[in-house]
C-alpha cells in the first residue's frame, strides 16, 4: 500500500492518496500517517481510494478510527473515488451514515466549503 499527502493551494484541506491493499497488514501504517497530520493540524482530510485495490474490515476501521480522531480536532474525513464494490460495501455496513463518499476528489473537496459544520 503507497500513502501520499499533499495539502492542497488554496484549500484547509489535505488529499490523502492510498493505493494498493488497505487490509489488516496496511492499514496500521495508513491510520499512524493520518493520525500524525491531525495532530498537526490537519484536520479535513480527503481519502482518495480511486487507487485501492481491495480493502478489508481493519482498513475500513482504520478510516473510522481517523475519522473520529479528524471530527475530535474540529475537522472531518470524506472519502472519494471508491469503487462500486466498495460503495457498496461502505452501505451495507451502514458505514455511509458516517463517511461523506463522493465521486471525485474535487467533489468532496467542495463539500468542505458547502457545509459550514463539518462534526455530525
Amino acid at each position: 500500500m503507497r500513502v501520499e499527502l499533499q495539502q492542497l493551494e488554496g484549500e484547509s484541506v489535505t488529499l490523502v492518496r492510498v493505493s494498493g491493499v488497505l487490509d489488516r497488514f496496511s492499514c496500521p501504517h495508513l491510520k499512524q500517517r493520518l493520525a500524525r497530520a491531525v495532530e498537526e493540524g490537519e484536520n479535513e482530510l480527503v481519502v482518495d481510494l480511486s487507487g485501492v485495490e481491495s480493502v478489508d474490515s481493519s482498513g475500513l476501521g482504520a478510516l473510522v478510527g481517523v475519522l473520529k480522531l479528524a471530527r475530535r480536532a474540529g475537522g472531518d474525513l470524506r472519502i472519494a473515488g471508491a469503487s462500486q464494490r466498495l460503495s457498496t460495501t461502505i452501505e451495507r455496513l451502514s458505514l455511509d451514515q458516517l463517511f461523506r463518499n463522493h465521486d471525485t476528489v474535487q467533489d468532496a473537496v467542495t463539500s468542505f466549503r458547502s457545509a459550514p459544520n463539518h462534526s455530525s
